[in-house]
């Protein structure tokens, strides 16, 4: 009598999206899709694979598949922060500027310790053009996150916008003294041109 194997389904699940990952880290991005998608066919009610999948949708460009798959996921896991910082990317990328306010609104109100999403909300308020609010999400980021000079920057500009002049300098010579700690050169050098032109 022939021996039939007994596949667990979890473990199954567990072996495609894991090996989507390593695709995805690899860049082949075709055979991840193709694993995620199996993953999601054994078990459509596990989130992970939603979530790989609409990321690497996202990094692709394909935003309306990574708007369905993250929207999966909030559907069923509605307290998932990371679904909707996600999805809010997404829809900042097509230009909905509110309603990617609206998913990272909801990502802080589920965690209000979520760097990201205050960060990603200051992007999208800028873009709208509420300068202050777009400040005020800079500042609630780099509370959380005092090591991040890409934020120092952000607000820098805005602040240089709203004639904060000397706030403005603050911020791009803190932004300056992060990249230089981290090694960024380029970036180092690009803010210290924005000094030397406020500064003269």
């Amino acid at each position: 009598e022939a021996l039939t194997l007994n596949l667990d389904p979890y473990q199954t699940y567990t072996c495609y999206n894991e090996r989507g990952v390593s695709y995805s880290h690899l860049e082949d991005y075709q055979k991840a899709l193709t694993d995620f998608t199996v993953a999601i066919k054994i078990d459509p009610s596990n989130p992970n694979a939603f979530h790989n999948r609409g990321s690497l949708h996202s990094v692709m460009g394909n935003y309306q598949e990574a708007i369905a798959d993250f929207s999966v996921v909030i559907k069923s896991h509605p307290k998932d922060a990371d679904a909707y910082n996600n999805r809010g990317i997404c829809l900042y990328e097509m230009k909905d500027f509110y309603g990617a306010i609206a998913d990272f609104t909801e990502a802080i109100k589920i965690n209000p310790d979520y760097a990201d999403a205050y960060n990603n909300r200051g992007i999208s308020n800028y873009e709208i053009g509420d300068y202050q609010q777009a400040i005020d999400d800079y500042t609630e980021a780099i509370k959380l996150e005092p090591k991040d000079a890409k934020t120092y920057y952000n607000r820098g500009i805005l602040r240089y916008f709203t004639k904060k002049y000397q706030e403005a300098i603050d911020d791009f010579e803190k932004a300056a003294d992060l990249y230089q700690q981290q090694g960024k050169n380029e970036d180092y050098q690009e803010v210290m041109k924005m000094i030397r032109k406020l500064k003269n």
